[in-house]
């Protein structure tokens, strides 16, 4: 999904490094491989993680990653897939992708900064952030 530039592909020899484009049936595969094969597996872990009766609570959750991990990773790739369908097909004159430019770290920092302004409030509320974000 990490795809960095046009180059990269061809000199590590990893062929879904391609950047997405939108006249490449390979980056359909490649987004077709995200929700049809590894959404599943996803899903199949978890519940095949359930399923085992004779193991502690412990032992499960050794047995999978976390339950707020797999849900985030559900997001990041439903969304990663809608965004690359929706850039090809909505704006005139894409002609390349890069995922890796995509990042919430400005979202994260400023949610880490309204987090600090909280002092001991760890569960703040809407109207906290509002305040605190002069919102209101």
């Amino acid at each position: 999904m990490n795809v960095r530039s046009t180059k990269e592909a061809i000199y590590k020899r990893k062929p879904d490094k391609r950047p997405y484009t939108p006249t490449s049936d390979d980056h359909y595969s490649r987004l077709e491989w995200l929700t049809s094969e590894f959404l599943p597996y996803l899903k199949e872990w978890e519940e095949y993680v359930k399923s085992c009766t004779d193991k502690t609570a412990r032992e499960h959750k050794r047995m999978c990653i976390a339950r707020e991990t797999i849900e985030g990773l559900r997001i990041t790739v439903t969304s990663f897939v809608e965004l690359v369908e929706y850039i090809f097909s909505n704006i005139e004159g894409v002609k390349i992708f890069f995922s890796e430019r995509l990042t919430q770290d400005p979202v994260e920092a400023f949610f880490g900064r309204q987090r600090m302004r909280g002092g001991y409030a760890t569960n703040p509320t809407v109207h906290n952030h509002f305040y605190k974000a002069q919102c209101h």
